[in-house]
């Protein structure tokens, strides 16, 4: 049941956003702010800060920032010699992704102390706690403020696992353009949007129509 509260509490924050804004605020590498999409990977910038925050704690030496520079150049490169080759197929491709991150890690690591690896483990083991204690806080929100039955659950959770597939099969989809890719998960979004809100009473959709006006719920 935790599971499939867990799931629901995935649909709900995405659909809690299926409305905003897909662009914000952030800082290239010389500190100046720009506007990047985020609407091909709502988590990217999420991911983007828990980087620097990680790599600020690390305190690198000039030396060290200058090898990940050359480093995150040399991989960005590759990936985009990867975008366009048109010889390999989907499954070829994701696995010639897999090994140019599993490199880059190995790269980093290898550039790192003793000392500054210890503290990238203590950043990663503190993000993974304090990820598990929002969701928990979100599910019991949600548990109690719309009060979803199991068999609602059920239902939200196939919703979430047909959600997750089709996302992945565009994202892997190489023959769409990213203004393609961008509009199918628009569309997807919109249509996991409407599949939740068909699984709820109109009690319930009301409460959560109230929820959503008095405040956004921050995308899982």
């Amino acid at each position: 049941m935790k599971k499939i509260i867990l799931s629901l509490v995935v649909i709900a924050a995405i659909t809690l956003s299926a409305n905003a804004q897909t662009k914000r605020n952030v800082q290239d590498k010389t500190g100046k702010k720009t506007e990047e999409s985020n609407s091909v990977d709502p988590h990217k910038n999420d991911r983007k800060i828990a980087h620097q925050e990680m790599i600020k704690r690390l305190d690198l030496t000039e030396t060290q920032k200058q090898q990940l520079e050359s480093l995150n150049k040399d991989f960005k490169t590759k990936m985009t010699d990867l975008k366009n080759d048109n010889s390999s197929t989907a499954e070829e491709l994701k696995a010639k992704r897999k090994v140019l991150f599993t490199e880059k890690n190995q790269e980093f690591d290898a550039l790192l102390t003793p000392e500054q690896k210890t503290k990238m483990h203590k950043f990663y083991k503190e993000s993974h706690k304090n990820n598990k204690s929002n969701h928990a806080q979100r599910i019991e929100k949600l548990k109690s403020s719309l009060g979803i039955s199991d068999e609602q659950a059920a239902k939200i959770k196939v919703d979430k696992e047909n959600f997750r597939a089709k996302s992945q099969a565009i994202k892997n989809d190489q023959s769409l353009s990213t203004e393609q890719k961008k509009e199918q998960f628009k569309a997807l979004r919109n249509e996991m949007k409407n599949n939740f809100k068909s699984n709820l009473t109109p009690d319930q959709l009301k409460k959560f129509e109230e929820m959503k006006s008095a405040k956004p719920v921050k995308t899982t």
